[in-house]
């Protein structure tokens, strides 16, 4: 018998396409399609794809130590942000349209998310909850290092001083203790002013010579009529709305922070994957030149917590940085902000030695990625590992291994301590934080590491006082 020739083809495509199925690699790339690689830190987290090394700890090594450093976890616009989304709103929900169609027919059913009590807190509903993630975090991070604490001293974290982070830090030490050995937990609050001077977790606050408009005209060289192309396009086929350039940053912003605090957003759909790939890129450029590896001050802004952390992957169990017996802590949780994270990322090496973002096009195959480092929730871990006799230290951004430009050549593409340190305490001398930011009040070093229990700073002892239990009832309702 004779199969029909469609027949024939029909079969053959199942067949493949079944046997598709079981094959043991995927052969389809569907990440660099995902949004949230674009939203240029104004979106949920994600993972960093990484370089697919192993994030496992080497064979024949330990962690012996482990630091974190976590952006606070997704939130609501800032007040500035929430005043041009909201702009935004009124403008197209106002305009006169005679038919909904088009990409842009969801306005006649959107609802604004963003409330003025609400601007700059953390977000906590929906899939991509500030609070729960930052929860999950804790859980991911202690079935990885919690052996490192054993649950018997306080651990505390360092939280800076707004509002989110603490938020962030709480539900993070949650999620890490569990609700159980809450009373073990401690936030320790590090004012986020001038005062603090050089003991601090957002350097910017006490340096004089920190310049938040540096290399803006540089910047400003960027071509942004991406933005006019897309108007174009969303005007031609949803008429009525008159939408502008600055309109379409602002959509993508809107998408952004919908996510964050509802967990989905009509708008991320109608928007061109140009306009996510100039978006991103044009942000990227923007801290790269004024908060990261492209301004001069970001590693003398960075140094601060680099000083401190390669300090405390320099002592040995028992004995702290001033050669006082008794301190065993080796688990060591710090939270801030984005722009603060960029500096200390780019002062421990991790852009060293690439070519600077250029302003005449978008460079694909950049490194400097800020979704990459720091969506919302983002994090870097330091693990110091054993390995036979020998020390090594490897970083983890966003739960991918991240191999050092200038020393990857321990297991796992770690880098020997004794190399860590030299190569970076260099990068200290170099950069002395109090000379460059003519730092002349507060303290001049980094401490709290090591006198948080003696100095007086703002401790908030979870699962005491009667506003924690507060807390902890709108904490758990924010889980769902």
């Amino acid at each position: 018998m004779k199969f029909p020739e469609f027949a024939v083809s029909s079969f053959l495509i199942f067949i493949l396409l079944h046997a598709a199925t079981g094959k043991p690699y995927n052969q389809s790339s569907r990440e660099q399609y995902n949004i949230l690689h674009y939203l240029a830190a104004n979106g949920p987290y994600v993972d960093f794809s990484g370089f697919g090394i192993d994030s496992d700890v080497p064979f024949g090594c330990e962690v012996t130590q482990v630091q974190i450093l976590m952006r606070h976890g997704e939130r609501f616009p800032t007040i500035g942000a929430g005043k041009e989304l909201c702009s935004l709103y009124k403008k197209l929900t106002s305009a006169d349209i005679s038919e909904y169609k088009g990409p842009l027919g969801f306005v006649k059913d959107w609802k604004y998310a963003f409330p003025e009590k609400d601007l700059e807190m953390e977000s906590t509903v929906g899939v991509y909850a500030g609070l729960k993630r930052c929860h999950l975090e804790g859980e991911r991070f202690n079935q990885k290092y919690g052996h490192l604490w054993g649950g018997k001293a306080k651990l505390p974290v360092f939280a800076a001083g707004q509002t989110r982070v603490v938020d962030s830090a709480k539900a993070f030490i949650r999620g890490f203790v569990g609700e159980s050995r809450l009373f073990k937990a401690q936030v320790v609050v590090i004012p986020e002013n001038s005062e603090q001077g050089a003991n601090t977790l957002t350097s910017r606050a006490a340096c004089v010579n920190a310049d938040d408009s540096a290399n803006e005209d540089y910047i400003a060289r960027f071509d942004t009529s991406y933005l006019e192309r897309e108007a174009r396009r969303l005007n031609s086929l949803s008429p009525g709305y008159d939408l502008s350039a600055e309109d379409v940053a602002s959509l993508v912003r809107s998408c952004a922070f919908e996510l964050n605090v509802q967990g989905n957003s009509s708008i991320c759909g109608v928007l061109s994957s140009d306009v996510y790939a100039g978006f991103s890129y044009q942000r990227d450029l923007y801290l790269y030149y004024n908060k990261g590896p492209g301004y001069n001050m970001s590693n003398a802004l960075g140094s601060l917590f680099v000083n401190a952390s390669i300090a405390l992957l320099n002592q040995k169990d028992g004995v702290n940085s001033d050669g006082i017996n008794g301190y065993e802590q080796k688990i060591f949780m710090s939270f801030s902000h984005d722009t603060d994270i960029i500096s200390i990322a780019s002062a421990f090496g991790l852009y060293e030695g690439q070519d600077s973002l250029p302003v005449d096009r978008i460079e694909f195959q950049r490194s400097f990625k800020v979704s990459d480092l720091v969506p919302m929730a983002g994090h870097l871990v330091l693990e110091r590992l054993m390995c036979g006799k020998n020390e090594y230290v490897r970083i983890i951004m966003n739960e991918s291994v991240y191999p050092l430009p200038w020393c990857q050549t321990g297991p796992g593409f770690s880098c020997p301590l004794e190399l860590f340190t030299e190569h970076l305490q260099e990068m200290v001398d170099n950069n002395d934080y109090t000379k460059l930011c003519e730092q002349s009040k507060g303290p001049q070093k980094l401490t709290f590491f090591w006198d948080w229990e003696t100095a007086g700073y703002r401790v908030i002892e979870l699962g005491e006082s009667m506003n924690e239990q507060l807390d902890s009832s709108f904490y758990w309702n924010a889980l769902g």
